[in-house]
Parts: structure tokens; sequence; C-alpha cells
């Protein structure tokens, strides 16, 4: 990256993942003053409330959930379900997510392909550790 955003061609840099990286890029432009676009981070909750059309909502939030195998900005990472509802929203979720395709990321039928790197199992099993020791159960 040190090469490509130096360039006199570069005219602007766009990145999307982690705060870390977004910081040194964000150091890189500077020394060119170039314009940039950083989306960082992420993890943006979905608020869920007892008078929403619940059906509709779960059509929507979990093939969003499992997106890219749940590796992109915009896929949610936690859910905050107004306590009226949180047993329909467990059930219909649990049942949506298991009708999810699970596969090859090349064959247009998979629906959660693999993880991006080999650092997500890891980083995966570590949130899933810590949801159990706040109280979570896995099914």
């Amino acid at each position: 990256s040190r090469h490509l955003i130096a360039s006199p061609i570069t005219a602007k840099i766009s990145f999307t993942g982690s705060v870390p990286v977004g910081q040194h890029l964000l150091r890189l432009a500077a020394d060119g003053v170039k314009r940039t676009t950083m989306e960082l981070g992420g993890h943006a909750p979905v608020l869920i409330f007892a008078d929403c059309d619940l059906e509709k909502t779960l059509d929507m939030v979990v093939p969003q959930k499992f997106r890219n195998a749940g590796q992109v900005c915009v896929s949610p990472t936690r859910f905050y379900v107004e306590e009226a509802i949180y047993e329909d929203f467990l059930a219909g979720f649990a049942a949506r997510t298991a009708q999810v395709p699970v596969g090859d990321g090349l064959d247009p039928a998979t629906r959660m392909g693999p993880l991006a790197n080999g650092r997500r199992p890891g980083a995966i099993e570590r949130l899933v550790d810590d949801a159990k020791a706040k109280g979570a159960r896995t099914m």
C-alpha cells in the first residue's frame, strides 16, 4: 500500500476494514495529502422492537447476517431485541439460519461460504467463548 498510495496517479484512497489498518493507510495518505474515505470497525447493532413486522424483519436480517460469511462491514454482529418478542425472534432467526445453504463460495447456491483468512476461526471462537462466559448458550 505504501507504493500505491505514494503514486502520483492515486487520487483517492477508499478502505473498509479494521481501525488499525485504516490508521496506517491514513498516515500514508497524509504524506501526499490524498483524499480518503474510511469505513472502519463496523459492528453496529440491529435494534428489533416489538411493534415491527417480525417476519419481514427476520427475512431481512438473517441474509444480511450471513452475507459473505458475516465478513462485511454491514453484516450485523449483534441484535438488541425487545423482550416481548425475544423468544419469537430467536425461534425465527434459528429456523431461517438452519436453511442457509453452506458450501463452496464459488457455487451460486451457497449463501454461507468460507471465512476470509486463517485468523477468522480463532476470532469467531473467542466471540463465542465471550458470549458463553456472559450467559449465552450454543445449540
